[in-house]
């Protein structure tokens, strides 16, 4: 049976909840923000957010609120996931010192499950609601029910939920109003609907009796489109109702209703009180407005004032942080910090300015994978985001830089950035080739060659740089030159023994040592004096390498004048011969010790026949390490203890194929320290959270690299290849870098097509013919409108339309630019081809993007009710050139089911769009695959394949029946992969000599299908609408053919989101390490929430090692709200639950990796993996052919996995 390890590269994105309280103390504001599987704690600062801990929970977030008990000064939250668990959360701080850490920890005062046996699931969805008092906590779960938990205990120790018996069953929407009784009983209002329409009623939650009583007030036949209900807090207590085209306020027998046009054009999804007469609404469109109650005779409400704002993202949750700062949480786009003004900007319209975006990758529509060159990452591209939020991500495991500057030099040998007479800025560019030493000069971006005074230009330069004192220091082969750093005049000198050369250099900003074959030299650097300090040393065998970066935390941080970067007490060195690495103290470190002495406890063997080409002494984060970079292009690092000096922890990564070095920059302003490893792969290193992760640069090859601070060059690299000098500016590093192409409508569909480097994208937009004052300033630049050609559907019969398309075909002829056309109209649609007021339509197009600069190169307009489907590149028959095919279908609000569509046929030529051929057919395109250089499609029920005949055109060879709705098509060989809408998954096999399908196998389990992908030929992937994944297997050696007919289930995961696609590729380079197993090619996954996943098939072995490391870290880390891992990760289909099987949570394994060491030793204690020696010496108590295992080794295996995303 297959095994795989499911793990998030990239966790969920989207928001769904926020809050902002006093969470972590009485005096902090703290902004939460829930995105789905977990929760963000943020610090409210003058200087913006801050992000103080991102916590995992065991599940779905649906509810998430906040209260604060009458004895306590600080907020705690309510959590309610998808599967009913809840839990009360209190944050405690975390004194200085203490085992944690300083910060804080989540503390679970209360949980349990509200689920009930029997009962129907809400239609709209789950509502949790506080009472205003924190009497109680009201849940609307199922329909008829309200579920209310009790708060009456303060410390709840008890907390025993019940059920109220409504006559109500479809509740739209509740709340709990504020009352000025502080005695009465919690008082719920909520909408409701029945036969006859939508009402209002208020009830009363006797908490004694566990029933309702009366409520104050009702109100019958109020809106029919009434959603939403707000409580309004005192002194004018309340609520609003809001509906599609009114906002009401209810009061009693008091009400004000008003009718703004603005609200009618789109719907609000939220809304949040500000403070007692002002809220915060937003809509759809990505609208915000200001709600404000006017009032008269003191606390009565007279009216109702709507105040556009301005625009936003598309909001799922607003919240109020301070001083006129709100958050706006999106599901649709980047979430956003803005802040409030009181007066408009000059240029807009608007009241808002927006000061932070946080990246949102959902909702994860499609994807395309780009294979790089080189056995690179591949590359994402997803379709993300909806209407006007819509956009291109580009995701790659990997860190860019973007040229500022070159220059074309060839034979380079090093490169050093120098301050000549310069306290601030690099001004001085050394160049070392073979035989002689140039310097470039940089005055703003004019280069010119000029010569340092004190330097040695006719020999080839070592090392260079700025050290103490103000002073220059170049080392060549022949002397150690110590220049004046003003005027750069020679003020002291070095040179070593007659008839020996220096061959390997070290130096930090007082320091050097020096080799000169097998004998090492330590000297010092003082003002206008360099000198050697001790005895020589005279290695066993020559060396290969030197550093002496300081790392120790006496002499790291706490440099003074006459060392500014710190002293280092000892020097690291690798050898020829014998290939090892060696720590010895410098001359001076010990009481009475003139000498170099050897720390024998740090010698290491590095193993194998390739010598080690650079060493680095490295403290990233908080850990210090030793790095030895490899002729071969391999890594070999330790951790390594400035005090003890003990290396341990021994690692290994392949970086490349070429001999490496080693170089430290800063980032982040140079409060972050990194690596770069110069290869033919060149390689950022560097450390999240106490771990080393390594990001490819988009370069090909670096051999030599140095840190930039110039006055034009600011923060910036020198990169040096075989023939180019190289200034350019580093991208953010992180572990993947996301490119955003916002192109301002939904995308649904993309392809790749590497013939020509473009990008096939099918978009959809809605069209307002006449917007409301409120939108006349937001023009936005539709992707479908700025394109440099146009070609499709136009409508003689709305002017707007023509006089738009002529106006752009006119700008794009303007500049040079075909507009062509494939009717006998051409168009550049602007606006919608119903003229109406207020009216909208739908848009849809296929834009053409360059791969590389992402301009939207051509747009087709499909023509009306013409809704795209799929898109596909691919080569057809013996036809030599590369099509782009379009599904499309036609979408009749009347319609249960499309009936019409069309296949259409393009080709990309010559900056040209070619409609060559089309083919109508009976039903939507829901998917097409290319299938044995034919078109595989799948319309409505049946499968159906076309032949590409010789007068290019579609033919149909044969067609499937037997599904429901055919959404998805994966292909293999012969076989098929069908996912049904409604029926799971079927295997179809293709038999050329009779042109038919026949349907060989079969999962008969009712799952929705929502993505569908083939493992191997045997073992098929799927997801479905209740958020899990699962594994079908086909039993080729059955004996029946009802066994042989059936798709066996073996593997069930709930993987906690839905998946919209699934697609074979990876996110890293394949960088070899001593594996410990043989991983097969990830499968990815993309999410609604904007998380990408990775599914990766795993040795039978080590799954059974993992699973149980998985169990046994389960028994030892304590979830946020107490919820059970096995609980979560069980697959819910309707009212049944299997347990997990065939999966391993890669997420919670990885967490291995954080844990303290004596935790770490209690989970390893009892763990054994096979043993794949064959000795018996080998085998161990742990078993016959099982082994027991260290830390160490754990600790090797995960961070293997974790370097595969």
């Amino acid at each position: 049976m297959s095994s795989y390890y499911v793990v998030s590269g990239h966790k969920s994105t989207a928001v769904s909840h926020c809050l902002t309280g006093n969470f972590t103390g009485p005096n902090d504001i703290n902004l939460i923000v829930a995105k789905f599987s977990h929760f963000e704690v943020y610090f409210v600062t003058p200087d913006g957010l801050k992000l103080a801990k991102d916590i995992p929970v065991y599940g779905r977030i649906s509810c998430l609120e906040s209260y604060r008990p009458a004895s306590s000064t600080k907020d705690l939250v309510f959590m309610l996931t998808h599967k009913y668990d809840f839990a009360i959360l209190e944050f405690l701080t975390n004194p200085p010192g203490s085992p944690g850490g300083a910060g804080f920890e989540v503390i679970t005062k209360a949980n349990g499950s509200v689920a009930d046996r029997v009962g129907r699931p809400s239609e709209t969805g789950m509502k949790a609601i506080v009472d205003p008092l924190c009497r109680c906590i009201g849940l609307r779960l199922y329909d008829g029910l309200f579920k209310v938990i009790p708060l009456l205990d303060s410390d709840l120790s008890e907390v025993a939920a019940f059920n109220i018996r409504c006559e109500e069953t479809s509740i739209i929407d509740i709340t709990f109003l504020h009352t000025p009784d502080p005695g009465s009983n919690p008082t719920v209002c909520f909408i409701y609907q029945n036969h006859s329409g939508r009402h209002t009623k208020t009830c009363e939650v006797n908490l004694k009796d566990k029933e309702f009583a009366k409520g104050p007030w009702k109100q019958d036949n109020i809106e029919m489109e009434s959603f939403m209900v707000v409580a309004i807090p005192p002194p004018f207590y309340g609520v609003l109702i809001i509906a599609a085209q009114s906002i009401t306020y209810h009061q009693g027998d008091h009400y004000v209703p008003i009718a703004p046009p603005a609200i009618r054009e789109s719907q609000p999804t939220c809304c949040r009180p500000v403070d007692s007469r002002r809220l915060l609404m937003g809509d759809m469109s990505g609208r915000m407005f200001m709600l404000i109650l006017e009032t008269e005779e003191g606390s009565k409400v007279s009216g109702l004032n709507v105040v556009y704002l301005g625009q936003t993202a598309i909001p799922e949750c607003i919240t109020y942080l301070d001083n006129g700062f709100v958050f706006v949480g999106s599901k649709m786009g980047d979430s956003q910090v803005i802040r409030l003004n009181d007066t408009v900007s000059d240029n807009c319209s608007s009241h808002l300015t927006v000061l932070e975006s946080i990246t949102n990758l959902g909702p994860i529509i499609d994807l395309a994978v780009v294979h790089s060159e080189a056995q690179g990452p591949d590359q994402l591209v997803t379709c993300s985001g909806y209407s006007k939020e819509g956009s291109l991500r580009i995701i790659r495991n990997g860190i860019g830089i973007h040229e500022m500057a070159s220059i074309d030099l060839f034979g380079i040998k090093g490169v050093w950035s120098v301050r000549l007479d310069s306290a601030t800025f690099h001004n001085t560019l050394v160049l070392s080739f073979v035989g002689q030493t140039r310097m470039l000069k940089l005055s703003g971006e004019d280069v010119e060659e000029f010569d340092i005074p004190g330097f040695s230009c006719d020999l080839q330069t070592l090392y260079a740089g700025n050290v103490a004192h103000g002073q220059i220091i170049q080392v060549t082969s022949q002397f150690v030159r110590l220049v004046d750093g003003k005027e750069g005049k020679l003020v002291n000198e070095w040179k070593p023994p007659p008839s020996s050369s220096i061959s390997k250099v070290a130096c930090n900003s007082c320091q050097l040592v020096v080799a000169t074959g097998k004998k090492v030299f330590y000297l010092v650097v003082e003002d206008r004096l360099v000198y050697q300090v001790g005895k020589e040393h005279e290695m066993p065998y020559e060396v290969a390498c030197i550093d002496i970066t300081p790392v120790s935390d006496a002499t790291y941080a706490t440099g003074d004048d006459s060392c500014p970067r710190g002293r280092s007490d000892v020097a690291a060195f690798g050898l020829w011969t014998d290939i090892s690495a060696r720590i010895f103290k410098l001359p001076g470190t010990d009481a009475d010790k003139s000498e170099f002495v050897e720390v024998q406890e740090c010698l290491v063997k590095l193993g194998g026949e390739i010598i080690p080409r650079s060493v680095m002494m490295a403290k990233l984060d908080e850990v210090s390490y030793l790095l030895y970079a490899m002729g071969d292009g391999s890594l070999i690092y330790f951790k390594f203890d400035p005090k003890s000096y003990a290396i341990t922890e021994r690692r290994k990564v392949n970086l490349g194929t070429q001999p490496t070095t080693l170089t430290a920059f800063e980032s982040n302003n140079g409060n972050t320290r990194n690596i770069f490893a110069c290869s033919d792969r060149p390689t950022v290193i560097f450390s999240v959270s106490n771990k080393l992760l390594f990001s490819n640069v988009n370069l090909k090859q670096v051999t030599h690299m140095c840190r930039l601070n110039a006055e034009v060059y600011q923060s910036s690299l020198v990169l040096c290849n075989d023939s180019t000098l190289t200034i350019g500016r580093m991208d953010q590093i992180q572990k993947l870098h996301i490119r955003t192409v916002p192109i301002y409508e939904s995308p649904n569909a993309i392809a790749y097509q590497e013939e020509t480097h473009t990008f096939a994208v099918l978009t959809q937009r809605e069209d307002f013919i006449k917007a409301s004052s409120v939108n006349k300033d937001q023009t936005l630049p539709c992707v479908s409108l700025n394109a440099l050609s146009y070609s499709g559907y136009t409508d003689d019969q709305c002017p707007q339309v023509a006089a738009s398309f002529s106006s752009a075909a006119a700008a794009s002829s303007a500049e040079g630019v075909q507009s062509e056309s494939t009717s006998a109209a051409a168009a550049a649609p602007v606006s919608s081809v119903d003229c109406t007021d207020h009216s909208v339509s739908d848009v849809n197009s296929v834009i053409i993007f360059d791969q590389h600069t992402f301009e939207p190169l051509h747009a087709h307009r499909l023509g009306p009710n013409e809704k795209g489907m799929s898109v596909v590149s691919t080569k057809l028959d013996e036809d030599p050139a590369t099509y782009y095919i379009v599904g499309t279908t036609y979408v009749y609000q009347a319609q249960a089911e499309p009936d019409k569509g069309r296949i259409i046929v393009f080709q990309w030529s010559d900056n040209k769009f070619h409609l060559i051929s089309e083919k109508e057919i009976k039903g939507a395109p829901y998917c097409l695959q290319p299938f044995n250089k034919k078109l595989l499609v799948a319309v409505n029920h049946m499968v159906e394949l076309y032949e590409w005949a010789q007068e290019k055109e579609l033919r149909l060879d044969c067609s499937h029946y037997g599904n429901i709705v055919a959404l998805y098509l994966k292909t293999k060989g012969d076989f098929v992969l069908v996912g049904d809408i409604m029926k799971s998954v079927a295997l179809l096999l293709y038999k050329p000599t009779e042109s038919q399908f026949e349907e060989i196998a079969r999962d008969f389990s009712p799952y929705w299908t929502s993505a569908v992908e083939i493992i191997d030929d045997d073992t098929f992937l799927a997801a479905e609408n209740n958020f899990n994944i699962f594994t079908c297997q086909k039993d080729s050696a059955a004996t029946t053919d009802e066994e042989r007919r059936r798709l066996s289930v073996v593997g069930r995961y709930h993987i906690n989101d839905f998946i919209n696609v699934f697609h074979h590729g990876s996110l890293v380079m394949n960088n070899p390490t001593e594996s410990q197993g043989n991983f097969q090619p990830s499968i990815l996954y993309g999410t609604t929430s904007g998380s990408i996943g990775l599914i990766i098939q795993l040795p039978n072995s080590m799954f059974s090692f993992l699973a149980q490391l998985e169990q046994k870290m389960v028994a030892k880390l304590r979830s946020v709200g107490n919820i059970s891992h096995s609980s979560w990760r069980s697959f819910v289909y309707d009212f049944s639950s299997d347990p997990a099987s065939g999966f391993v949570d890669g997420d919670l394994i990885e967490q291995f990796l954080d844990m303290p060491v004596s935790e770490r030793e209690d989970i390893v204690k009892g763990l054994s993996m096979e043993d794949k020696s064959t000795t018996a010496e080998a085998t161990t108590s742990a078993g016959s052919g099982k082994k027991s295992v260290a830390v160490d080794d754990v600790v090797k295996l995960v961070e293997e996995l974790a370097r595969l995303h």
